[in-house]
């Protein structure tokens, strides 16, 4: 059934919209096979990993306005978001090397103990 609906795709383009319909549908049919095999779906494919697995915020966006000062905002965006609760926060990256790293430096600077992840847009 997969297969079926990959390649009807190839016409309209397998990217967005349609490649997320079918990674929803896709997952919905994994559930309904664990279910008739009256297991959960995570015991289906081996088992848990973990039992819990920690809220990260993906909101620090790339900052409008002058270059100078958009990490400084982005780092305030960060720190918001860990204020609220959030146990990690996600980092945009791609931007250009020279940006990335600075970013890095100053997430670590302000927020040295505190958890993220590279969101490099694809």
């Amino acid at each position: 059934l997969w297969n079926r609906m990959w390649v009807s795709l190839q016409p309209h383009g397998r990217r967005g919209a349609a490649v997320a319909a079918l990674s929803g549908i896709d997952m919905a049919l994994w559930d309904l096979r664990a279910r008739r095999l009256g297991v959960p779906a995570a015991q289906w494919f081996g088992g848990l990993l973990r039992r819990r697995i920690p809220c990260a915020a993906t909101a620090v966006g790339v900052a409008d306005g002058p270059e100078a000062g958009r990490i400084p905002r982005m780092v305030d965006q960060a720190r918001a978001l860990l204020d609220t609760g959030y146990r990690a926060v996600a980092v945009p990256l791609g931007r250009n090397l020279a940006h990335d790293r600075a970013l890095i430096r100053a997430l670590r600077l302000a927020l040295p103990d505190a958890a993220f992840t590279a969101d490099a847009h694809g």
